[in-house]
């Protein structure tokens, strides 16, 4: 599940999608780092 929401944030950024959220642990983590 990490995995696939690292990719979904990558995908988002890529796109030119702003991304906020709390980047905790998680799945909140994940998509940060694929922003990143």
């Amino acid at each position: 599940m990490f995995r696939e929401a690292e990719r979904l944030g990558a995908a988002l950024g890529r796109e030119g999608y702003l991304v906020f959220c709390g980047g905790g642990n998680g799945v909140m983590e994940a998509v940060s780092k694929g922003v990143a």
